[in-house]
């Protein structure tokens, strides 16, 4: 009895885990708008981590409903004072035919040796080591020991690069959180992908992220972002990702200290939720300018590092320091060079503050085991200046090297055959969309055909020189194309009037301006330049056109305390 009064039940268990399984693993690769060239490996992933999780628990609920029913015909029997097997003996003989009992088996087998085949084709697959990209917003290259800078601001990355490998010439391509994050992820210019903040255009699904890639080969793809609205989950950086989590002030009583306690939050997380290889986008922000009565706020000790607290007086008078700066750039108005000193100091704190959480957190990895198996990318989306081409933060419509020259740093997993010593520093161009392609190279996953970036693997080998151009645009006109001699830019497009044109061997801070001189290579930029963007536009509309979900790149809309952070950062009026 006890065996026919089961079978039905479990039978029907087995049959609403697989079902319940198939829909989510058909939910993860329709929400997260999968366009890669190997879907069918990610369904068998989807289906096995949802299969053995609904499976188990449509098992339990058949257990429990199988108990209160006995209990109640129990009850039943001592009531009305009659056995059970009274109301079994009318259709025992139909339970006991084959024909009858067959198809629940059959199904049953079927739905276990699927499970067992996902399972086999899973365990063939490589065994990667742990992707970890780094991002530490707002972080010039040239404030770091390891860059050349003066200050020891930096000595956790000066000793990470002194051990692994460091690309002297690393570039972004517009110094804007949003849109050069998501160019670092996509691997595809500003002008291709087109998210833009001030429109409220996020990412078209059309476009396929490195999270999406890396959760195809069976990666569990995590993100913990804290830049409030500027990486928020609905322009589309959420696309691949098993989880994308937003820690924007994390820490609301001390908004100085947000990097440690964003660690521990990462590091109890790791701990809990972690079951298999992983790719871990973490976004640091605690470098940026801020809301505070200064621009660059850290905690102690290290507020006072490079600076006397409060010591001079920066005429801010408004509730947010962004704001006033960006009235200062609106009014072309000149600090002293005491306060440009100053600032720059206070930036040179929040970094040194910043390099100790990055010391932590390297600290997090290794006492989980999670540091040697891992390769680790640190990089940053764009510089900040100091008036040394006129304006303050990031907002110089043209794009000179302390806005887009950004640290790039990675250590490669234990084991790796790229070991050697005088391939330490690598001096060749390279661009932050080479990023995407370079990660999947280096554990031989194949990169999505349309992407812009290309793979430095080979610089690491030892084998060419790098990029001979690099690029940067955003959708208003500003540009820049450079070589390691020349860069020529602008404002305003391809106007003849607008453009500037830099020896960089000759002129490393860009103060003399060529424009204005007949020679063949300004000929030879903007023809480069002109090309670059017509392949962009082309590129993108090849990508929207083929999808079916070509209109979904919007909008972004924001609410009001979003608008209000806006504000307080300085970015819109």
């Amino acid at each position: 009895m006890w065996k026919k009064a089961c079978r039905g039940p479990l039978c029907l268990a087995v049959i609403i885990g697989s079902v319940i399984g198939a829909v989510k693993a058909a939910q993860v690769v329709t929400l997260n708008n999968y366009s890669t060239h190997n879907l069918n490996r990610l369904i068998f992933y989807s289906f096995q981590e949802n299969l053995n999780y609904w499976l188990l628990a449509a098992c339990i609920c058949a257990v429990c409903i199988i108990v209160i029913l006995l209990g109640a015909l129990y009850c039943f029997q001592l009531l009305y004072k009659k056995p059970i097997t009274v109301y079994f003996t009318r259709y025992a003989a139909l339970f006991d035919r084959t024909w009858v009992r067959m198809p629940a088996y059959i199904l049953l087998a079927g739905v276990v040796s699927f499970n067992i085949v996902v399972i086999a084709v899973i365990d063939r697959t490589p065994h990667y080591p742990n992707i970890i990209l780094i991002s530490i917003d707002d972080l010039r290259a040239d404030h770091l020991g390891c860059y050349g800078y003066t200050r020891n601001t930096s000595p956790y990355l000066d000793a990470f690069a002194k051990d692994n490998i460091l690309f002297e010439n690393c570039f972004v391509h517009e110094p804007w959180t949003l849109t050069s994050h998501m160019s670092m992820l996509t691997s595809l210019y500003p002008i291709t992908q087109k998210v833009d903040l001030y429109t409220g255009r996020a990412l078209s699904p059309a476009f396929v992220t490195l999270a999406e890639v890396l959760k195809n080969e069976g990666f569990q793809t995590l993100a913990f972002a804290n830049a409030g609205i500027f990486m928020d989950a609905q322009a589309g950086f959420y696309q691949g990702f098993d989880s994308y989590i937003k820690l924007f002030n994390y820490s609301p009583s001390e908004p100085s200290r947000n990097a440690e306690f964003q660690t521990v939050f990462i590091k109890n997380y790791l701990q809990k939720n972690v079951k298999k290889n992983f790719f871990l986008f973490v976004h640091f922000f605690d470098v940026h300018s801020d809301h505070g009565q200064t621009p660059y706020s850290s905690p102690p000790p290290f507020n006072t590092l490079f600076t006397k607290l409060n010591s001079i007086d920066l005429g801010f008078t408004e509730e947010s320091a962004s704001i006033a700066m960006v009235h200062i750039n609106k009014r072309q108005q000149a600090l002293t060079k005491e306060q440009l000193d100053y600032l720059a100091a206070l930036y040179d704190n929040s970094i040194a503050y910043m390099d100790q959480c990055i010391g932590d957190f390297f600290a997090m990895l290794k006492e989980l085991d999670l540091y040697e198996n891992s390769l680790i990318i640190i990089t940053s989306d764009h510089g900040e200046e100091f008036q040394e081409h006129g304006y303050l933060l990031h907002s110089n419509p043209y794009y000179y090297d302390e806005l887009i020259h950004v640290p790039l740093i990675i250590k490669l997993p234990h084991g790796s055959p790229i070991q050697s010593a005088d391939k330490r520093r690598i001096a060749g161009l390279v661009e932050s969309i080479d990023i995407m392609p370079s990660t999947l190279d280096l554990l031989d996953i194949t990169t999505p055909a349309r992407v812009q970036g290309k793979s430095f693997k080979n610089l690491l080998y030892g084998n060419g020189e790098g990029k001979e151009y690099v690029y940067g645009f955003n959708l208003k006109g500003s540009f820049f194309v450079r070589s390691k001699r020349w860069k020529l830019m602008s404002d305003q497009g391809l106007e003849e009037k607008r453009l500037k044109l830099f020896n960089i061997e000759n002129d490393p801070l860009e103060q003399n301006n060529l424009a204005a001189n007949n020679i063949p290579i300004k000929k030879t930029l903007t023809e480069k330049i002109a090309e670059k963007i017509a392949e962009s536009e082309q590129l993108h509309s090849i990508i929207v056109q083929g999808h079916a979900s070509k209109n979904s790149e919007g909008p972004i809309s924001y609410d009001k305390e979003q608008i209000e952070q806006l504000k307080q950062l300085g970015y819109i009026q």
